[in-house]
């Protein structure tokens, strides 16, 4: 199977699928674009005279392509090790590196978007508890205590 999805999409031995990039490209651009397009306080998108609003209105879609590319990105490798009869992957040694590639960075972003936009006192007990539930990725649970509605898809994929 993996020779076939090699084949279909024309890349080699190696791990790294230049024609995702594309397509993961596609994604941010729908995304950011439907972001914009939201903060703007606009109800049209108009481009050259031409109503695209149904076009924008559905940047949302690229959120569920980010989720099927990591679905794929992460079925891959058990693929090529069934495929060429080795060992599966150490799904430890995944959620490790894993880990230590978002949650710092995660961790960071979520004290300054606290700092600089002064939303809660951290010393507070409403700040810890805030603090408390976005740092254990719980806010999907608690949306009310969400500090940043961008984060959800983190907490979905912990």
């Amino acid at each position: 199977m993996a020779q076939l999805i090699q084949r279909i999409l024309g890349m080699d031995k190696s791990k790294h699928i230049p024609q995702l990039d594309g397509i993961r490209a596609i994604a941010v651009l729908m995304v950011f674009v439907y972001h914009a397009w939201g903060m703007s306080g606009s109800s049209k998108f108009i481009y050259a005279g031409h109503d695209v609003t149904f076009l924008i209105s559905w940047g949302h879609a690229g959120v569920d392509l980010f989720y099927v590319l990591s679905g794929f990105l992460l079925f891959l490798p058990f693929v090529r090790s069934h495929d060429e009869s080795k060992s599966m992957p150490n799904i430890k040694n995944y959620i490790i590196r894993r880990s230590l590639r978002i949650i710092p960075i995660y961790y960071v972003y979520i004290i300054l978007t606290i700092l600089l936009t002064s939303q809660i006192s951290l010393l507070s007990s409403q700040g810890v508890k805030t603090l408390l539930i976005n740092f254990l990725f719980l806010q999907g649970f608690f949306p009310e205590y969400m500090i940043n509605g961008v984060t959800w898809t983190l907490a979905n994929e912990i």
